[in-house]
């Protein structure tokens, strides 16, 4: 214990301080240091002397002393950390540069960590002196006086502001990206920054970048090689090499553009040299335009389709694209997306391709593109009505294009743009109505995604043939949902306003509602029966069946009902036994009904 004692004194005396406060301070056995960190006046400080005085074996002397009760020295090691804990190895990397700058000085400390010598592999001690400027960085000595002004990574984080905010006396953990000296690649590092002496020291560890498993970050990951490549050689060497067949790997490449020009594209190089707003899809859709429009320093995504030229399918790509020094560096991830085999996904991702390009670019660049007939896809293309509920694109039917809303019709006149409008919702809703198939020429069933965005309405839809007259009870069921539909969308008003004109007659099939006033049946749309609108009336058959008394009776609950009885057919004036679908709304009563025989 003497010898101890006076070894401590010796450093003590050496540290320039007096013996009385060092032995205050800095306790002789490893069962008082502990004691003073749990107590919280012990620091790194105090670690690295005991750890001086006793030499390496401090950690087994402390051990055989308590092994029987597992103590372990204040929760920290004595022995300097394993690499496999990085964070902990960084921290007494960095505590050794201290000790160093405390032993030796400052040109002696600066000396040795801005040699080769210094560095542990993927390891180096960096130092920023009182002014923030950078005085040691063995691993990137062309860092040497820039400030923490200076220090912004590839995405554009600013981490030498936060190292700069480090208080004196204490550590910080900072992450920003930077080249790994060991693999020359951009990753994610976590460095750990101590203020001392007006200083600050620091040094961290690296995480390995991401795998193609990770497709959005392996994306990232590229953009920022090439970005750091554009730093370390210049604009030119940068360009030459992603130029290059060998920049592209498998499915991935960087393409680079300034404001005006397309500048790098190895998958592509017909393009390059060509205006950047000019870039399209095979579909006309604008893409130099959207990239443009959502670059950020920091990084944005932006999709559409784009030939993979690893597969050399058009598939949907997923590309980050970053400004740096006013270019624009960006790469992409493809998948195949939804397929028209799951008609209502395609049509949710085609309505959202729309919006995405309203968001991102604005009103008019998807006003140019989808009233092109290139933006046709199929039986798809993207409708749109503006806040006055006017139509605004059309593809399919240039003609609508400026109509209102009430006038846009099917070609029974069913009011669809007055439906569509009341359907659409801020999170998206379907809604259905009969309508010409661009792809087919027919009239078909169309169920249209519609989504409600800044007062704009954007919506897309697919078809389906829909229950044939073939199927009569089908077709019956299909025309009374129809026009609770309507009801729904549009109110009594609108419904019976339509419901009452001739156009809403198929033939025989029609739709009559009927109010049930205190049970008394008033007609109030009957296309076939125009003189008995407002009116009641017995409906007894010529059988005698009160089928009045059957409408009346269904309820909302049941979903509704078939009712058999005989009626004149609208068309030879004979009576026909007709079979009608009937559907309570509160006080309506909606129904269709079909003949035999006839």
């Amino acid at each position: 214990m003497k010898r101890l004692v006076l070894a401590i004194v010796g450093v003590v005396a050496l540290l320039g301080i007096t013996a009385a406060s060092a032995l205050a301070e800095w306790p002789t056995t490893c069962v008082e240091l502990n004691d003073l960190l749990e107590a919280g006046r012990g620091n790194d400080h105090n670690i690295g002397i005991y750890q001086r005085v006793h030499g390496d074996n401090a950690e087994a002397a402390c051990r055989a002393d308590h092994g029987s009760d597992g103590f372990v020295f204040g929760g920290r090691r004595f022995m300097t950390p394993s690499r496999d804990d990085p964070a902990a190895y960084t921290q007494a990397f960095v505590e050794r540069a201290i000790d160093r700058y405390n032993n030796e000085g400052l040109q002696a400390t600066l000396d040795y960590y801005n040699s080769p010598e210094s560095i542990d592999g993927s390891w180096y001690i960096f130092i920023q002196d009182e002014s923030t400027a950078i005085v040691a960085h063995a691993a990137r000595p062309e860092r040497l006086g820039l400030t923490s002004d200076d220090q912004v990574d590839i995405r554009g984080f600013h981490y030498g502001a936060e190292f700069a905010t480090v208080p004196e006396g204490e550590g910080r953990w900072v992450s920003y990206w930077f080249v790994n000296p060991t693999t020359g690649e951009p990753e994610q590092k976590h460095s750990w920054i101590v203020r001392h002496d007006g200083r600050l020291f620091g040094s961290g560890w690296y995480e390995a970048a991401s795998s193609r498993d990770n497709p959005a970050a392996y994306t990232q990951a590229f953009v920022e090689r090439a970005i750091d490549r554009y730093n370390n050689e210049g604009l030119q060497a940068t360009l030459d090499y992603y130029n290059s067949p060998e920049s592209i790997d498998g499915q991935w490449y960087v393409f680079i553009a300034d404001s005006d020009i397309l500048l790098a594209n190895a998958a592509v190089p017909s393009i390059v040299g060509t205006a950047n707003l000019d870039t399209r899809g095979a579909d006309g859709y604008p893409i130099g335009q959207h990239l443009v429009a959502v670059a950020t320093e920091q990084g944005a995504w932006a999709d559409y389709y784009w030939v993979n030229p690893e597969s050399g399918e058009t598939q949907t790509k997923h590309s980050w694209i970053v400004v740096h020094d006013d270019l624009y560096f960006g790469s992409g991830w493809y998948e195949p997306g939804p397929s028209k085999d799951q008609p209502d996904t395609y049509t949710r991702a085609f309505v959202q391709r729309g919006i995405t390009l309203y968001d991102d670019v604005g009103l008019d660049a998807v006003l140019d593109y989808y009233n092109t007939e290139q933006s046709l896809d199929g039986a798809w293309y993207l409708f749109v009505f503006d806040e006055n509920d006017v139509l605004r694109t059309h593809a399919a039917t240039p003609s609508l294009v400026g109509l209102p809303a009430r006038d846009v019709t099917g070609p029974d006149l069913f009011p669809t743009g007055l439906q569509v409008v009341a359907d659409a919702t801020p999170d998206g809703a379907w809604t259905s109505y009969s309508w010409v198939n661009p792809a087919t020429g027919e009239t078909q069933t169309k169920h249209s995604w519609v989504v409600r965005r800044d007062g704009l309405v954007f919506g897309s839809g697919w078809y389906e043939p829909g229950p044939s007259k073939t199927d009569p009870a089908g077709y019956a069921q299909a025309l009374v949902q129809r026009a609770v539909h309507l009801h729904a969308s549009l109110g009594t008003e609108e419904t019976l306003a339509y419901y009452n004109t001739p156009e809403s007659a198929d033939g025989p099939w029609y739709v009559f509602v009927l109010e049930d006033r205190a049970d008394v049946l008033y007609s109030i749309a009957n296309a076939n029966r125009p003189d008995i609108v407002g009116k009641t009336r017995e409906r007894i058959d010529a059988t005698g069946f009160n089928y009045g008394e059957a409408f009346a009776a269904v309820t909302e609950e049941s979903g509704g009902a078939w009712v058999s009885y005989l009626f004149t057919h609208p068309q030879t004036r004979q009576d026909a036994r007709k079979h009608s679908w009937v559907v309570r709304v509160g006080d309506l009563i909606f129904g269709v009904g079909w003949y035999e025989g006839i």
